[in-house]
Order: structure tokens, then C-alpha cells, then sequence
């Protein structure tokens, strides 16, 4: 197909409403027999990442551990204490 007869059907295709774009999509989608790859996301790695940027001997599982600590003792004192009720 000539790049002028795909830029043609995209012109075409853009004058459409959304509903027919989306149903014109679906359409030719369907047609395409052939399962497409997927883009895979390279992961990154945190460690490597921040590494440097936390003293050596920083213990991030401690750390997290503290913090959630402190927010069960928090929600247990709301639910202790009740609604506040306005002065």
C-alpha cells in the first residue's frame, strides 16, 4: 500500500465519530489473525538505582517496619477514641 493510500484511509477515518472509529477499529482488529508482540518494560532495578544515595548500613526493612508501626498504633488509637466531635 502507497504511503498517499494510508495517509487517505487515516483522513477518511478521522472524519468519522468516535463510535465509528472505535467500530472501524474493532473491525479490522478482528481481521488480524496474527497475535502481535508485546512490548516488554525493562524493570529497573531500585537497588542499583539509589545505590549510594543511603548509608551502607541502612536497614530499609527496619525502617518500613517502624513506619508501619506507627500508623497501627495511630489507627488503633482512632478506633479506641471514637469520631471527634466538634468543640
Amino acid at each position: 500500500m502507497s504511503r498517499t493510500t494510508l495517509e487517505e484511509i487515516e483522513y477518511l477515518a478521522s472524519q468519522l465519530s468516535s463510535q465509528d472509529q472505535r467500530a472501524l477499529i474493532e473491525r479490522l482488529a478482528s481481521r488480524i489473525n496474527v497475535e502481535l508482540p508485546r512490548q516488554e518494560k525493562k524493570l529497573i532495578d531500585l537497588r542499583d538505582r539509589y545505590k549510594g544515595s543511603f548509608p551502607e548500613d541502612f536497614d530499609l526493612d527496619a525502617v518500613l517496619h517502624e513506619i508501619r508501626s506507627e500508623w497501627l498504633e495511630e489507627l488503633d488509637e482512632l478506633s479506641d477514641n471514637g469520631p471527634e466531635k466538634p468543640a
